[in-house]
């Protein structure tokens, strides 16, 4: 019996993520989004810039995952593309927490690290995320894009990025799976376009 309720609920999760990738294939507006994203990487590496990225907690360790497809390859071998995760330095991230604050852990390393027309990609599953919002703040004032990927609502993080992505769903685990996927696709072309 208990082998059955969890074939149940896991066909419900399937259905929940086929139903998620539907939404996905249908929402034209989102789709144009994802390809603006797309050609945003393109120029800032065709510039010389680098995209940078931060997050918490799980996005924290997607951010490190996704900048590994971008320095090292996806599924093709092809030149290292720049791209740094903000999550990765843990004595960096525990002296901002300790000495200054950790609203600040993400923005005082954008002030050693980040020139103009970097591109900084702050993913929070929520959109209200201090520390995001406050490199968010400092990239405005310094002449660094700013891309947003959250959940299902205008949110904070919304209101100050450049430019949004937002994930059609309130369920975090979906968020983080519908992005993941988005930032695959986008390392799948970007292997085929630099091969």
């Amino acid at each position: 019996m208990e082998k059955q309720i969890f074939l149940n609920s896991l066909k419900c999760k399937l259905n929940e993520r086929r139903l998620m990738i539907g939404n996905f294939i249908d929402d034209e507006e989102l789709l144009q989004k994802i390809l603006l994203l797309y050609m945003k990487f393109l120029e800032c590496f065709q510039r010389g810039n680098k995209l940078i990225f931060c997050g918490n907690g799980g996005s924290a360790a997607d951010c490190q995952h996704i900048v590994a497809e971008f320095i090292v390859k996806l599924s093709k071998l092809r030149q290292s593309l720049p791209a740094l995760a903000l999550t990765s330095n843990n004595s960096i991230i525990t002296a901002i927490s300790n000495d200054l604050d950790f609203e600040c852990i993400f923005s005082r390393q954008l002030e050693g690290l980040a020139k103009p027309q970097d591109l900084l990609i702050g993913i929070s599953t929520s959109g209200y995320s201090s520390n995001i919002i406050k490199a968010f703040e400092y990239a405005k004032q310094n002449s660094i894009l700013s891309i947003s990927v959250t959940g299902n609502a205008k949110n904070d993080l919304s209101d100050i990025a450049d430019m949004n992505i937002i994930i059609p769903s309130k369920n975090t685990q979906i968020i983080q799976e519908a992005y993941l996927m988005i930032f695959h696709i986008i390392c799948e072309k970007l292997d085929e376009f630099y091969e």
